[in-house]
Parts: structure tokens; sequence; C-alpha cells
């Protein structure tokens, strides 16, 4: 439970579907099938292209894109990698009151 990885397939129609795992270890035909690999452990970005462009290496852009999506997953997983008492990121702003 250490990666998380995102494949897009296209539809005939054009429109893409998103299919994700989470795998305790990552083999070659993984960096050849999926666009995202996401290192739970290392809280790193291993791979992110879109269609052959790259999206980047920020972590913490990448993740907040997806967590919007797979909170669950990711709280499983930080949880897993970290312990509970890590401090997850959330969704959403947090206003500061004064």
């Amino acid at each position: 439970m250490r990666y998380f990885l995102i494949k897009y397939i296209q539809r005939p129609n054009g429109q893409y579907d998103e299919i994700s795992e989470i795998r305790k270890n990552i083999k070659p035909q993984h960096y050849r099938n999926f666009s995202v690999i996401l290192d739970f452990k290392k809280l790193e970005v291993v791979q992110a292209h879109v269609n052959g462009v790259s999206a980047g290496r920020d972590w913490e852009k990448l993740f907040q894109t997806y967590v919007q999506h797979y909170r669950q997953q990711f709280d499983m997983m930080l949880d897993y990698n970290h312990g509970p008492e890590i401090a997850k990121p959330t969704a959403s702003v947090d206003l500061a009151v004064e």
C-alpha cells in the first residue's frame, strides 16, 4: 500500500476513463501502463504525465488535485505509511479566524 497509480484510457467518443490502483510495489510495466504514480511512503511523485505531456513533480499540487476524488484511499495510505499522527492535507482551504 505504498504506491497510488492512475491510468487514463480514451474511449472512442473522445472521453477518458480514469482507473486507479493501490500497490505495495511497482514493476517496469507499471511505468509503461500508468500515467501517474504517487509514492505515499516518500511522499513524492514517481511519474506524472498525460498523453506524453509532463504534469510536473510537485507532490502537493498533484496530491491536492487527486485528493478531491480519492480522499478515503489517500487517508488510508497515509495512515498505513506514516501512522495516524501525520497531519493530512485538506482538500479545501482553511480560513483563519482572527
